[in-house]
């Protein structure tokens, strides 16, 4: 889990994300939040389809794609590899209402890929969290 996730917030202008945030660090998706709430998140892709017209008058979360998954601290990593689909590449950890971090595609992969080469099979007795 990343403890300290690229955020933005909900209110904020498209042109704000870009360059407040996006050219600054050169991150290319974030969790959007209001008040420290996960409500979605935000990508270069999404940031795409937004005419570079609109983006002083777009708001991000009219952009976002709501989260359609989360997962506690505590949270399986077997579990959480069965819940993924094509479309989630980005898992915000979440307790309480408020996001403590994220989990990455990747690294849960890179964990799934070490386990393998270690010969530790993946089983929900022997799971960690994330």
């Amino acid at each position: 889990m990343d403890p300290r996730p690229a955020v933005v917030e909900a209110g904020s202008t498209v042109q704000q994300l870009v360059f407040e945030q996006l050219l600054r660090t050169g991150q290319q998706r974030l969790v959007v939040v209001r008040d420290g709430r996960p409500l979605g998140l935000i990508d270069v892709a999404l940031i795409s389809s937004v005419q570079r017209g609109r983006w002083p008058a777009t708001l991000v979360e009219q952009v976002m794609r709501p989260i359609s998954l989360s997962v506690a601290p505590d949270g399986d990593v077997a579990e959480l590899l069965d819940r993924l689909d094509a479309a989630t590449t980005t898992v915000p950890v979440v307790a309480d209402d408020r996001l403590l971090g994220v989990v990455d595609l990747n690294q849960v992969l890179r964990y799934v890929q070490l386990r393998d080469q270690l010969q530790v099979p993946l089983t929900r007795a022997g799971s960690a969290t994330v």
